[in-house]
């Protein structure tokens, strides 16, 4: 897509997942805030009179499906029809990666049309799901938008605004939709990247949703007009070798209701781990640990499941500057981790377990919450955390970044 930069006004290309606009003219940097979901058009080659702007759900992430017998997890990406109008394209096929992008405003000249159908329910059609289920399907780190498609009026028939051509006879009037003028608040706003304690600059990738103050040692986030304080913290890194990259884990501690999980000792016996129950297991809170980024789903659930049952913790160096090794940004926000509990715990318990059947009982209430990065090291085209012996290919992390 494609956005005027605040301070210069030249044109900056953005990808859909980033967070952070960077002007290589004058060198503004800024912090992308939308308050909800996006709103793009894509521009008709020219005016017309009567130019209607077709509303299109464009979705992408991941997607848990919770029968009675078994857990499955796929990746959706999808632009469908958010309307009830037969003889239009019901998707925009590959426009969105081939053409350029622009933020809604209300400076666009045209009728923008009302959509009828909400994208969960496009999302959950588009991928499969089936209303048998015994749980809904449990999206987890989405990304949804409503991108707008030209068309204009001719007679009786409805044309296509960008190639100019007809593509169906139209049997009702096209003014008789409900639609919506474009509003200021879908325009997108900035926040500065500095530091609110200190005003120095703040540091992060342009898809990251953390930014950290290397001079103050603070972690911070957008929340609605201004920036939010997190805490967050390091795993000690191997004194042999320099970590290649730090990834970002939430650790999460939580109330649960409807299932016994008040302590490790409970995590254990669920999982059903090939151990010995110690007695100060007992006495040890539960944390489960979910990725703070995306990437595939039998992946997510991986790592989430080996941290989470791990006996022995990796060792806490929260006092600790902010390291020289790369950051991996954080891609996946606390409110979208704590989505992913219930998915995790049904993950946790062995095949023929009952868990399934007391699954939409249970509800997290969440007493702390951490962000952890963690020391991995390079081996080929791996990457190794040496003190749990958890691995993850390089690739996996890139094809992560593009949902």
């Amino acid at each position: 897509m494609e956005h005027p930069c605040p301070q210069c006004g030249a044109p900056v290309v953005l990808e859909e997942t980033d967070r952070i606009l960077q002007c290589e003219y004058c060198r503004t940097r800024l912090f992308i805030s939308t308050g909800g979901h996006s709103k793009y058009f894509l521009s008709p080659k020219e005016s017309a009179p009567e130019l209607f702007f077709l509303p299109y759900w464009r979705f992408k992430g991941m997607v848990f499906s919770c029968t009675a017998t078994e857990l499955a997890g796929k990746i959706v990406d999808s632009n469908l029809l958010a309307l009830k109008l037969p003889v239009v394209p019901v998707s925009l096929g590959v426009r969105p990666q081939v053409l350029k992008l622009r933020h809604l405003s209300p400076a666009v000249e045209g009728v923008f049309l009302t959509p009828q159908v909400p994208c969960r329910t496009l999302a959950v059609a588009g991928h499969g799901g089936c209303a048998t289920q015994r749980l809904p399907d449990t999206f987890i780190g989405e990304t949804e938008s409503l991108i707008y498609s030209p068309v204009s009026v001719r007679g009786d028939f409805l044309f296509d605004a960008i190639l100019q051509r007809p593509i169906c006879q139209l049997h009702e009037r096209m003014d008789l939709f409900p639609s919506e003028p474009a509003r200021q608040e879908d325009r997108i706003s900035f926040l500065a990247t500095l530091c609110p304690e200190c005003g120095w600059d703040l540091e992060g990738e342009k898809d990251s949703l953390v930014l950290l103050c290397r001079k103050c040692n603070k972690g911070w986030q957008p929340e609605g007009s201004g920036l939010e304080r997190i805490e967050f913290g390091f795993t000690r890194a191997p004194v042999r070798e320099a970590p290649a990259v730090y990834l970002p884990f939430w650790r999460i501690t939580t109330t649960v209701t409807g299932l016994a999980l008040k302590s490790y000792a409970d995590l254990a016996r669920l999982a059903n781990l090939p151990r010995a129950i110690h007695g100060d297991w007992e006495e040890r809170e539960p944390h489960f640990w979910v990725p703070a980024f995306k990437t595939q789903p039998h992946l997510f659930l991986r790592l989430s499941k080996s941290l989470s049952i791990l006996e022995n913790e990796p060792e806490l160096d929260c006092d600790a500057e902010i390291p020289t090794s790369p950051l991996f940004p954080v891609t996946l926000p606390l409110g979208e981790a704590l989505a992913s509990l219930k998915i995790l715990t049904a993950s946790l318990a062995p095949p023929g377990k009952p868990i399934f059947s007391i699954m939409d009982k249970l509800n997290f209430s969440v007493s702390k919450s951490l962000l952890l990065y963690l020391p991995f090291i390079s081996r080929g085209e791996e990457l190794i955390q040496p003190g749990i012996a958890m691995s993850i290919q390089r690739n996996a992390l890139l094809r992560g970044r593009l949902i």
